[in-house]
C-alpha cells in the first residue's frame, strides 16, 4: 500500500530500512536518494538540512521496517513532522509494536500530533479477499496460501510468494498456477522450509 502511495502521490516517499540503514543519517539519505538527490555530507545537520530543503510542509516520509530503528533514532525523526511539518509513517512488524509500546511514546506521540495504528495479524477474510483478487480458486492453493498468509508479516510473505510461483509458471508453460508452483515460490520467496 505504501509503495502504492508513493508511486501516485509525489508528496510521498517511502523507504525500507535494512541492516545498512539504521542510523539518522543513513535513512535521510535513502530519502534523498529516493528523489533523486545524493552526495550529501555524512552530518545530521547537513541532511535535515537537504530534506527539508527537498520536501515541503504536508509531505509524507514512510520508513518500512522500523521495528529495526532504535528509540534514539526515532525520536531524531521526530523533528520532520515537529519542526517542518513533514509527516512521518512508521510501519513495522509485532515486535516493533511491543517496542514501542515498551518505550515511553506517548511523550513522542503527544509532540508530534501523531497516532499509533496497530494491525493486527491477517485474518482468513483478509487472505480471502486477496485470493479473489489474484484469481487463487482450487482448494489446496486457498489451504496452502493461507497457511502462508495467516502469520505476522503474511501479507508481504504471500505476495513474494505469489511473484515467484509466477515466474516459475510461466517458466514451465502449463495452464494452471496450482500448489506446487505456490509452494515452489514460497520456498524461493524464503517463507517456506520446503518445496516438497
Amino acid at each position: 500500500m505504501s509503495k502504492w502511495l508513493e508511486s501516485v502521490d509525489e508528496g510521498v516517499v517511502h523507504v525500507q530500512i535494512n541492516g545498512e540503514m539504521k542510523t539518522y543519517v543513513a535513512i535521510l539519505k535513502g530519502v534523498l536518494a529516493k528523489r533523486g538527490h545524493h552526495g550529501f555530507a555524512a552530518t545530521g545537520e547537513a541532511t535535515t538540512d537537504a530534506v527539508c530543503r527537498y520536501f515541503k510542509r504536508g509531505d509524507l516520509i514512510i520508513l518500512d521496517h522500523a521495528h529495526l530503528l532504535q528509540m534514539r533514532v526515532i525520536e531524531q525523526l521526530t523533528v520532520f513532522p515537529d519542526e517542518h511539518g513533514i509527516a512521518l509513517a512508521l510501519i513495522g512488524n509485532a515486535a516493533g509494536y511491543k517496542a514501542l509500546l515498551d518505550a515511553k511514546t506517548k511523550q513522542i506521540l503527544s509532540r508530534v500530533g501523531g497516532a499509533m495504528v496497530h494491525v493486527n495479524i491477517p485474518s482468513a477474510e483478509d487472505i480471502d479477499c486477496i485470493l479473489e483478487a489474484e484469481q487463487i480458486f482450487g482448494r489446496k492453493e486457498r489451504e496452502f496460501c493461507h497457511a502462508i498468509g495467516c502469520q505476522d508479516g503474511g501479507l508481504r510473505y504471500l505476495y513474494e510468494t505469489f511473484r515467484e510461483a509466477r515466474k516459475l509458471h510461466r517458466l514451465s508453460g502449463q495452464e494452471h498456477l496450482d500448489v506446487r508452483f505456490l509452494k515452489l515460490g514460497a520456498a524461493n520467496a524464503g517463507c517456506w522450509g520446503s518445496a516438497s
